[in-house]
């Protein structure tokens, strides 16, 4: 079996196309991600042609790691420009209706008026203009909308829609596995999944972007007398969201060699697979976590690891004591930002 990776350069986002081929009856064709809304057609104008060399008329599997709005933002319009071709998608859909409207009643103190048509959305965004948070709206409200829009529409069209942990298997594809998350640490994360407490760690973290620039000053400062990866360990981690910590783990095997897909998760989502030395051991091929940002990386992880070739699609979350971390373990390493669009081989 032969693999190809492509990686379009769609700024800190993910987007991610594997063409698996065993025969030219066996191909299968996976779209990881689908960058922002405006990268829709950079990403259906290569999966096109490809699909089309595979005798197809639309992705096999469509993965949605987890639904912040540079890794969801373009599926709603792929999903569109593939209708009912798609064969099926893996996304975790939680049901938060009931939460939003109750933070919306109780933010406001009234009964809450229902505008639009999803009311959940209406409630959020009801929850972000009470208290003053119309700036981190986006954050919460659009990335929450998509993921309902996108799943009542791939319902709609009678897509399958099934929620990615280690027991889902894709028929035909044994060499495709989830490693995470698990359904326990996923239930573990449910409290933090709830609106009320996305918007607060959004805007807490938002709140802290020119401290954290400032951090990244004094390391760059500090690197003659500390190395990449002292940096890189040094860096506090507290502050990954609930939302990226259950991104969908997914491990492909090809030939023996192990090629991880990670979306944003962090050192706790890598923990929290079972016996995650062994299963992490040796990556052939990694797509490192969050845009290379050092919130969800250490050293001991990329030494368990120790990736042939890591690749990175990073820009402003990008932090190059990572990069420089995996160099020192041997690693290739290649990011958008600089390189443009990658593939692999």
């Amino acid at each position: 079996m032969t693999i190809k990776i492509y990686m379009p350069n769609v700024n800190d986002g993910d987007a991610i196309i594997v063409h698996l081929k065993k025969s030219d009856e066996h191909q299968l064709i996976v779209l990881i991600d689908g960058g922002h809304g405006g990268d829709a057609k950079n990403i259906t104008d290569i999966l096109d042609p490809l699909l089309q060399s595979a005798g197809k008329t639309g992705p096999d599997l469509v993965i949605c790691t987890h639904y912040d709005l540079d890794h969801i933002g373009g599926l709603k319009k792929i999903a569109a420009h593939y209708d009912e071709n798609i064969g099926e998608v893996w996304i975790h859909k939680p049901n938060l209706l009931v939460e939003t409207v109750n933070l919306a009643s109780f933010l406001k103190g009234q009964q809450l008026l229902v505008e639009n048509r999803d009311p959940e959305v209406d409630a959020l965004k009801s929850a972000a203009l009470a208290t003053g948070a119309e700036k981190y709206m986006d954050v919460v409200l659009e990335s929450y909308s998509d993921m309902t829009e996108l799943v009542r529409y791939l319902e709609k069209i009678n897509v399958k829609v099934k929620e990615p942990f280690p027991d889902l298997e894709l028929s035909g594809w044994p060499e495709i596995k989830v490693l995470g998350p698990t359904l326990k640490f996923y239930n573990s994360k449910l409290d933090e999944l709830k609106p009320k407490r996305i918007l607060l760690t959004e805007m807490k973290n938002m709140a802290t972007e020119s401290a954290n620039e400032q951090l990244k000053s004094l390391a760059l400062e500090a690197k003659s007398t500390l190395t990449p990866c002292q940096i890189l360990d040094n860096k506090d981690k507290s502050g990954v969201t609930a939302v990226n910590q259950v991104s969908a783990i997914i491990e492909i095997t090809v030939g023996g060699k192990k090629y991880l897909f990670t979306g944003d998760a962090n050192i706790d989502s890598f923990e929290n697979i079972p016996d995650y030395k062994n299963a992490l051991k040796n990556i052939y091929w990694l797509k490192v976590a969050h845009h290379g940002s050092n919130n969800n990386s250490n050293s001991e992880l990329i030494g368990i690891m120790s990736p042939k070739f890591a690749y990175i699609s990073g820009k402003k979350h990008f932090d190059p004591e990572v990069q420089g971390c995996l160099e020192s373990k041997g690693a290739v390493v290649k990011v958008t930002s600089k390189n443009g669009n990658l593939e692999f081989p």
